[in-house]
């Protein structure tokens, strides 16, 4: 052949890599887990296998791995594909910073893990009560509390409890979304014990005993009389 019979060819080449970086995010589910849920900014031109995930604790900024790695075929989960997916981490430990690696693998090899932390939601702390009078008259008084932390999630309800026996063998009890509650019923001139217990979705925590007495004032005078002399007028009553 001569030089004119030469021609050009053009090769498409692709060049396999290993997937790209991941991104996550994780929430807390009550009332002792997290789900996880992640993309991928790619596959590398292969597609992904698997995912690997583990977990551990962390206290410190120290991770202890001590859950061995669950590997998460994509083939045999609908809830994985090549752009990402979501995994639920149950019986976790209440109250506990977690640790938590992921990475992605395909034919060519793994990324780099993507590590973040997260706490699962704890119990409420314990309510902190007062107890006030609000009437001069009668024997009205209010509970007053307040939760430094209520675990994470949203408080369901508080209950509050009052006996006239610090044991509580007979008690009343009321439940309220409020922080406050005036206590009705009670009894003039007798000595009271309460408690405020606060209710996540973890769990319950309760408040110290606090003691009141309710006001007692004399009772309203009854038959009045007055006695007149020369020396001096007397006021009667029962």
């Amino acid at each position: 052949s001569s030089l004119a019979d030469c021609g050009t060819l053009i090769v498409a080449v692709i060049v396999l890599e290993r997937p790209g970086p991941i991104s996550a995010t994780v929430s807390a589910v009550c009332p002792n887990g997290l789900q996880i849920q992640w993309t991928m900014s790619g596959n590398g031109g292969s597609d992904i296998n698997n995912y690997t995930l583990r977990w551990g604790t962390n206290a410190n900024n120290r991770c202890t791995w001590n859950i061995l790695p669950k590997i998460l075929r994509v083939s045999d989960d609908d809830s994985l594909t090549q752009q990402g997916g979501s995994y639920p981490l149950t019986g976790l430990e209440s109250g506990v910073q977690y640790c938590i690696e992921i990475k992605a693998t395909n034919n060519i090899g793994s990324t780099e893990p993507y590590v973040f932390t997260k706490a699962t939601f704890a119990v409420p702390d314990r309510p902190n009560v007062t107890v006030t009078s609000v009437s001069l008259y009668e024997p009205k008084q209010a509970i007053h509390w307040n939760v430094r932390s209520t675990g994470g999630t949203e408080i369901l309800n508080y209950t509050v409890t009052w006996s006239k026996d610090p044991e509580f063998t007979s008690e009343d009890m009321a439940e309220t979304l409020s922080m406050t509650l005036n206590l009705p019923g009670l009894t003039k001139g007798t000595m009271y014990y309460t408690r405020v217990n606060a209710t996540n979705c973890v769990g319950s925590n309760i408040s110290t005993v606090e003691s009141f007495l309710t006001r007692c004032y004399p009772g309203q005078p009854a038959q009045p009389s007055v006695i007149l002399s020369d020396q001096s007028t007397k006021l009667m009553f029962k």
